[in-house]
């Protein structure tokens, strides 16, 4: 645009172009009076000048110069066939000026009057110009768009799996890890080579797949910060406004591990009644998976792991289902953690304390709170269990371990089914195999009708579940339960269950029964069938 005003711009080269202007002319015409020149003033031609660039318009500039340029054609005999003729209007008159004039009012080249003009007689035009062509044609070498749709094709062809941690707040999908942008270029190749196709290069398929797909690939979950990041990365200005979450970021940080390390060497302490595990659900197990090419085009069943590990014994548990049983949220979470408690507890354990990530979906909500409760009432043995939670972003515990181990072994299996999943866990580790549980669909509680049969549904709601630590649950205390919102601080009793409330709807029913008798009986089933999939995914099943 700069341009076409002859304003001070730089060219596509990355060359400066000063301003146009009015360029000085001493005109010396001897004997030929045909040439007017003389009669324009500096101010006439500036004005000439400034209504040529004010135009604004490539079309518009190329018009002035075929109105006030004629074509002449000379006799025969003459060494010139044909001759330009130049005019500029004056006062509402048509003056011939000499070209040297007239180029430099206009501050244009012969070059661009000559092309102007050829153009003009190209076209079968004498009036008007035609319009600009630069950039505006079909390159030669332009992808066919029957090539570009068999790349998207190709693309949509493998299956995708929605993320674990970030379901709520993005619309991305992911591929399988042992996947990329060249490896899929290649199996894209192949295919097109098979069957006799032509193909793009390997920059208009990642031109495709970024411009015009909301992809990435499958990556296992890394215990990167977002605030230390953030407090990383920030300049000098920034971090000063940052310094203080950061550095109480860092405290609780340490705090937690500190209180998990302390749980630890309690829970080893000989004879000790205290029992400290970590617990995390495994990234999806996409089924089948290996490293053959078939594999990749294949729709997916996603078999889910939740891992216990036992943090004085080093004992791993292992408990496995796939989608079709159950889902991946506090539902399942919950359930499994009372299976543990119930089965895996030895009976002279009298605290339990367990540690997980801040994961709200999974682990920190009212529905894991209230099966805890259920679970210190009404299991023998159990005086008082914790729920302890990292902070976020540092969220590394000795389950972890489990994670890596079972990954590096089936990095170079090929496994067609969820059935053989068990098999691989166990054999993941050689020392202290990992002890295996398939669950099944009537293992899963409905969590969700829990603090409504509790009687605890309001004073569970106004809990800060964001900021809670520490929450502990004691057999005998159906009125409160303890919370913290800092390692460092003391607990302190929150109401849970409104017995007020719970004994107007007991008078109504018997006197002689309790106020409010929590029992196993609360635990209804979640699941009544099969949960529904897509036909592709029901021939790996």
């Amino acid at each position: 645009m700069a341009r076409l005003r002859g304003q001070e711009h730089v060219n596509t080269c990355g060359k400066h172009v000063p301003a146009k202007s009015v360029v000085q002319c001493a005109c010396h015409h001897g004997r030929q009076k045909v040439f007017r020149c003389e009669e324009f003033t500096e101010e006439a031609r500036t004005q000439l000048h400034a209504a040529y660039y004010g135009s604004d318009s490539y079309s518009r500039q190329r018009d002035f110069i075929l109105r006030f340029t004629s074509v002449q054609k000379n006799g025969h005999g003459r060494r010139k066939k044909r001759s330009l003729i130049f005019l500029l209007p004056l006062n509402g008159e048509r003056k011939r000026v000499c070209k040297s004039f007239f180029l430099k009012t206009l501050s244009v080249s012969e070059k661009l009057v000559v092309y102007t003009i050829r153009k003009a007689e190209t076209m079968c035009s004498s009036s008007f110009s035609p319009p600009d062509m630069r950039g505006r044609h079909e390159p030669h070498n332009k992808t066919s768009d029957e090539l570009l749709e068999a790349v998207r094709l190709h693309i949509q062809s493998f299956p995708t799996m929605e993320p674990h941690y970030t379901r709520s707040n993005t619309a991305r999908k992911f591929l399988g890890s042992k996947l990329n942008i060249t490896k899929m270029y290649e199996l894209y190749k192949d295919d097109a080579k098979s069957k006799g196709q032509g193909y793009v290069k390997s920059g208009i398929y990642r031109r495709l797949f970024c411009d015009e797909f909301n992809l990435s690939f499958h990556r296992p979950k890394k215990d990167v910060c977002g605030k230390c990041e953030q407090y990383e990365n920030a300049t000098d200005a920034e971090k000063g406004s940052l310094e203080e979450e950061y550095r109480q970021h860092i405290r609780r940080k340490s705090e937690a591990r500190e209180e998990k390390e302390r749980d630890k060497a309690l829970a080893k302490e000989k004879g000790s009644a205290v029992h400290a595990v970590t617990m995390d659900l495994q990234s999806v197990l996409s089924t089948p998976c290996g490293n053959v090419s078939a594999l990749y085009y294949t729709h997916k069943i996603s078999v889910y792991n939740f891992t216990i590990y036992n943090q004085s014994t080093s004992e791993g548990y292992c408990m496995i289902w796939d989608e079709t049983k159950g889902k991946r949220g506090a539902v399942e979470i919950g359930s499994l953690l009372f299976r543990y408690l119930r089965d895996h507890v030895p009976s002279d354990v009298k605290h339990v304390i367990i540690t997980s990530d801040s994961t709200v979906a999974q682990n920190r909500n009212q529905y894991i709170a209230a099966l805890l409760f259920i679970a210190v009432q009404c299991l023998p043995g159990i005086e008082t269990i914790q729920q302890k939670f990292l902070e976020p972003g540092h969220t590394s515990m000795e389950v972890d371990s489990m994670h890596s181990t079972i990954d590096a072994h089936r990095k170079h299996l090929k496994i067609n089914s969820p059935y053989e999943w068990p098999i691989v866990l166990q054999m993941a580790r050689r020392e202290k195999p990992y002890h295996v549980h398939e669950v099944e669909r009537s293992e899963f509680f409905d969590l969700h009708c829990l603090p409504k049969s509790l009687n605890a549904e309001q004073s569970l709601k106004l809990i800060p579940w964001m900021k809670v630590k520490c929450i502990k649950f004691t057999k005998g205390v159906l009125e409160e339960i303890e919370v913290k919102e800092e390692y460092s601080q003391e607990y302190k009793k929150v109401q849970f269950t409104d017995l007020r409330r719970a004994k107007k709807l007991k008078t109504r029913s018997s006197k002689c029964e309790p106020v409010m008798a929590v029992n196993l009986g609360m635990l209804k089933p979640a699941y009544l069938g099969t949960l529904p999939v897509s036909v592709a995914k029901k021939l790996i099943c």
